[in-house]
């Protein structure tokens, strides 16, 4: 049975982005060796990449904020699209740990290509 929320929308502590990304999606994971088996063996934690083409100055600041937020307690509460579950079903990951936002430069008071990782997501 799948469990999750359906809104399909990335959301920081409860609070949905107002601009969602252009693409995004779980990062792979490195292998760090193999078992006994011949099976790899990966680093548990997972990684999730948000990028947006073009932001306005307000809508990174948001995104900055929320980056900063994490000051408080040190992790965030991300909701992202459950890892391998169709259909599209969100779930909230606690502990996660957000990357500062970087951008690649400006166009027409833009920022440019600006991405986001998410880091330290278990229970996938």
């Amino acid at each position: 049975m799948i469990t999750g929320t359906y809104f399909n929308q990335i959301a920081f502590n409860g609070t949905v982005l107002n601009e969602q990304p252009t693409t995004h999606g779980w990062k792979e994971r490195e292998v760090v060796g193999v078992d006994g088996n011949g099976i790899s063996v990966y680093v548990a934690p997972r990684e999730y990449e948000l990028v947006w083409d073009y932001l306005d100055t307000e809508q990174f600041n948001e995104i900055y904020s929320f980056f900063l937020t994490q000051g408080t307690t040190g992790t965030i509460v991300t909701t992202l699209p459950k890892w391998k579950t169709s259909p599209y079903t969100m779930y909230a990951y606690s502990g996660t740990i957000l990357r500062e936002p970087q951008f690649e430069g400006f166009f027409q008071n833009y920022y440019v290509n600006t991405k986001m990782l998410i880091v330290r997501i278990i229970g996938t």
